[in-house]
């Protein structure tokens, strides 16, 4: 089967982690057999409004070029947005060609649904064969969002899912030290993830006496900002931002924590990274919102907070620190068993069903 794949996220040299998972379902959907013979996508971040305006143009010229002039048998879109308006002129000015299927991933759909982004995002959807979502919470949001969506056209994929040949416990973290914690936050380092709510909880820890390393990585418009907190705080070598992480690396910083700590206060539409930490073992504490509410279960797999609530982030990591040896053993199996059934050979099995499933097929 070939594909026509359409995204305006996706890995470059200079930005290898940027629309990674973009990349990771190209390559796993590949391995079971579909041909990804067209590729319009735009690599990297863009620096300032000129670089971004010329790569957008070469990208819908590239779309257009590819939809018109190339031979293929579905349509797969990753970010309905910014996508929706070339795809609205190319349908009503050329017709409708193939399958689309749809991706949407969060902002998408959350910030980018307003005023002239509406108006596509609409006209696009009701085209879509196949409307792709990361998680049950996101598809209650679109169903909310786009009533007229036919609900046995919207399916659950979390984003390729977690290799769990990668991702998964070494044992050796922990250790169960009374009164020692490593605590750790991987995202990017911007207002809505919660980074300051986190290092806020740090510095209430600090007050009680418990012990603790907190390791911070990831990259963002606010990476100054946290350098600078972190030494006005005076932690010493107690909390260490380490900056963005490769991906092939995250999976031994993962099994160096007792906790992960996503703090965020932006609906998630999954948040693949609290998975992947569940996978290596370790319990989540994470903001009572969004998809993770979803996989977070609490005092079972991790624990849940009110978002921006340093005080109620401490009360879940001093529980924590209360339980037994027993007791966060236990927490540990729940949060593998959870990681489990998001693992990237079950999702992408399913998925690729999916493609089948709708080749040929040409409805509107």
């Amino acid at each position: 089967m070939r594909v026509f794949l359409i995204s305006n996220m996706y890995p470059s040299a200079k930005n290898p982690d940027y629309g990674i998972f973009v990349k990771n379902i190209k390559e796993e959907l590949s391995e079971r057999g579909l041909v990804f013979n067209y590729v319009s996508v735009i690599k990297g971040r863009s620096v300032g409004i000129k670089e971004k305006v010329i790569n957008y143009l070469k990208y819908y010229f590239s779309i257009g070029k590819n939809y018109l002039l190339k031979d293929y048998d579905v349509i797969y879109v990753h970010f309905l947005s910014h996508n929706a308006p070339i795809l609205y002129l190319l349908v009503y000015m050329f017709g409708y060609k193939k399958p689309l299927i749809v991706n949407v991933h969060g902002s998408d759909v959350l910030k980018y649904n307003d005023g002239i982004f509406k108006f596509f995002n609409k006209k696009i959807l009701r085209k879509t064969n196949l409307l792709v979502v990361p998680s049950l919470y996101f598809k209650e949001v679109v169903e909310d969002k786009f009533p007229f969506l036919d609900q046995n056209k919207i399916y659950v994929y979390p984003s390729g899912g977690v290799d769990l040949s990668v991702f998964s416990s070494s044992g050796e973290s922990y250790k169960y030290r009374k009164n020692h914690l490593t605590l750790g936050f991987v995202s990017r380092i911007e207002e809505n993830k919660g980074w300051k709510t986190f290092i806020e909880g740090l510095s209430l820890l600090k007050k009680e006496g418990i012990e603790f390393t907190a390791i911070i990585a990831g990259k963002g418009l606010q990476s100054d900002e946290l350098r600078e907190i972190i030494g006005l705080k005076s932690y010493g070598n107690h909390v260490e931002y380490i900056g963005a992480v490769p991906q092939s690396e995250l999976a031994a910083l993962y099994n160096k924590l007792d906790l992960f700590v996503f703090p965020t206060y932006f609906e998630e539409s999954l948040g693949l990274v609290a998975i992947e930490a569940m996978a290596c073992g370790v319990p989540v504490i994470a903001s009572d919102l969004g998809g993770p509410k979803r996989y977070v279960n609490d005092e079972i797999n991790g624990y849940l907070f009110e978002p921006k609530d340093a005080k109620g982030l401490v009360r879940c990591i001093l529980k924590y620190n209360c339980l037994d040896l027993v007791q966060k053993e236990q927490m540990k199996q729940e949060a593998l068993k959870t990681a489990f059934q998001f693992g990237s050979k079950r999702v992408n099995d399913k998925m690729f069903l999916k493609f089948i499933e709708f080749q040929g097929d040409k409805t509107n």
